[in-house]
């Protein structure tokens, strides 16, 4: 199944639970806490109802809506969703024949969705006592970070901050005056509540991904706050409520990941990294951070200040470039022969800044914005890139070839546990030849379309001269495509039953002795294959001590 597959069932899924929401019956919620929110008609918004829509989203929206403007939010969701659902009701709605087929196949969309998602691409479709194994092999690999309980009071300026300070350090409570001063709507009423974060930081927006307060968070004791300090949002003082240590994560939180790692062991990654080095080659790069000034004195007397130890966000403050520049200045990694950005194509320039050391300035120099002054970051020579640096994106891309054939071979499994008999396709292979069909098999874009008119091959023309062919290449694509050697065998049981003389019954015996040994195949059977047209690639064949599957 293609990529378009994959999108469809993606958007019955979203699609599902729209209508699920707008739908489901209230007393499916379990009451785990009573306490009632709001009210329509006869019925009770409680707490467990927020609770329930909150595990609806995903982890990292969650926190903000345990907010306080999160639940304001989340019940003025349910207060419509209830209150139109009456309506619908109350019109006859949910009675309507198309209606029902709707949540009819809303309710089978999730259930699909959810056993696609966490079954063939979150497992791989790797047997479960395989996953659990490997699991309990590596259990050290597989621990929850350390956790830290972060609250914050923030204000716009840091003057206000320092009068804060000095009040929780006269004994004032963090969590009233968070309350009391604090400007961030979304934990003011929590006493300043951030909640749990991990060392390792993410992509976001949000304040719990701004790498200073990592910084600051993981670098206090339980119970101690910080001095105020400066952030992408203002100025705020941490708190650290409580440490949580790192232990052994359950299997169920960490299947995902033992799926990647099983699929695909370091011991592949760095394989593939040493076999293809080129891919890594890496030029000659500098990384500079750079501003310009109205005249060429401004530009002088901030390459001084520079040297001098004061700050980029210091020098550029009276810098004519655009606000969102003068915090940092421009910063970039350049390559020999590219456009330097704010300047443009200067092969002079671009010479005297790969000349020097990191660490070093140059400037002024003169462009049409103005006067620039150039500080070198840092610099990476002419070679390949560590293997350190991109093992995470071959890993990526070796898991999304793993998981991409994966997800055929689930299909295939599933079409042939529940006998699967696809009439318009078969349909289709009957408009054409039988070497029509066969010609549809050698050039089919995936192993799984060609074991399909193969397989279609040997329905319609099960007594065709070359439908014991069809089937010996149902086996090779399930053995050295698929990797199944479970169906492969017996696709090569069932060639030898029904064909015992046929010209590939020596090889369908072969491949029943070699199916993981790795062994090349013999000249005559790759000669043989290779005369049905079908390619012999070797170099895809598992080896001993690699993965496979029976």
């Amino acid at each position: 199944m293609g990529k378009k597959g994959w999108f469809t069932i993606s958007v019955a899924l979203v699609f599902s639970i729209a209508i699920l929401s707008l739908l489901s019956c209230k007393e499916e919620v379990v009451k785990g806490d009573s306490e009632v929110l709001a009210r329509v008609g006869g019925d009770e918004i409680t707490r467990a109802d927020i609770d329930a829509e909150i595990e609806l989203y995903p982890e990292s929206e969650q926190y903000r809506l345990r907010t306080s403007e999160g639940e304001k939010y989340l019940i003025e969701q349910l207060i419509n969703r209830r209150v139109l659902e009456l309506a619908a009701r109350s019109a006859g709605i949910d009675n309507d024949p198309l209606v029902q087929r709707k949540i009819d196949a809303a309710i089978k969309g999730v259930i699909a969705g959810e056993f696609y998602r966490e079954y063939i691409r979150k497992r791989m479709w790797i047997p479960e006592d395989e996953l659990k194994q490997y699991y309990n092999e590596h259990r050290d690999r597989y621990k929850t970070p350390e956790r830290r309980v972060i609250r914050h009071i923030m204000r716009a300026n840091k003057s206000e901050l320092d009068d804060i300070y000095e009040q929780l350090e006269a004994g004032e409570s963090f969590e009233e005056l968070a309350m009391k001063m604090s400007q961030d709507k979304f934990t003011r009423d929590t006493g300043g509540l951030i909640g749990s974060i991990a060392e390792e930081i993410y992509e976001g927006s949000d304040i719990a991904a701004d790498p200073k307060v990592h910084q600051v968070a993981f670098s206090l004791n339980e119970g101690e706050y910080s001095k105020p300090f400066k952030h992408r949002y203002g100025y705020s003082i941490l708190k650290v409520d409580e440490i949580v240590p790192p232990k052994p994560a359950p299997f169920e939180d960490v299947v995902g990941e033992v799926a990647k790692d099983f699929a695909v062991p370091e011991e592949k990654v760095k394989e593939y990294y040493n076999e293809n080095k080129e891919k890594f080659k890496q030029d000659e790069m500098i990384k500079i951070t750079h501003g310009y000034f109205g005249t060429e004195k401004e530009a002088r007397d901030a390459l001084v200040m520079l040297k001098e130890g004061s700050t980029f966000e210091e020098v550029f403050s009276t810098s004519p470039m655009p606000e969102s520049a003068k915090k940092k200045g421009y910063q970039n990694w350049l390559r020999r022969g590219t456009i330097i950005p704010t300047v443009g194509k200067d092969e002079e320039l671009e010479s005297k800044l790969f000349a020097l050391e990191v660490g070093e300035y140059y400037g002024p120099y003169k462009s049409e914005k103005g006067w620039h002054i150039f500080y070198i970051e840092d610099r990476k020579e002419e070679g390949y890139k560590e293997y350190e640096d991109v093992k995470d994106t071959i890993k990526h891309q070796l898991v999304s070839e793993y998981a991409d054939k994966a997800s055929e071979k689930a299909f295939l499994d599933l079409m042939e546990k529940y006998g699967v008999v696809n009439y318009v396709e078969l349909g289709t292979y009957r408009m054409l030849t039988p070497e029509q069909i066969l010609e549809e098999a050698r050039n089919a874009r995936t192993p799984l379309t060609s074991f399909n008119a193969y397989r279609a091959f040997t329905i319609l023309y099960p007594d065709h001269p070359d439908a014991h062919k069809a089937l010996f290449m149902m086996g090779f694509i399930q053995s050295e495509e698929l990797n199944d050697y479970g169906k492969a065998r017996a696709l090569f049981e069932e060639y030898i039953e029904k064909y015992p003389r046929g010209s590939f019954a020596d090889d369908a015996s072969w491949m029943l002795e070699n199916l993981k040994t790795g062994e090349p195949f013999p000249e005559k059977m790759k000669k043989e294959i290779e005369e049905l047209g079908e390619e012999v690639d070797e170099t895809r064949r598992i080896r001993p001590g690699e993965m496979e599957h029976d």
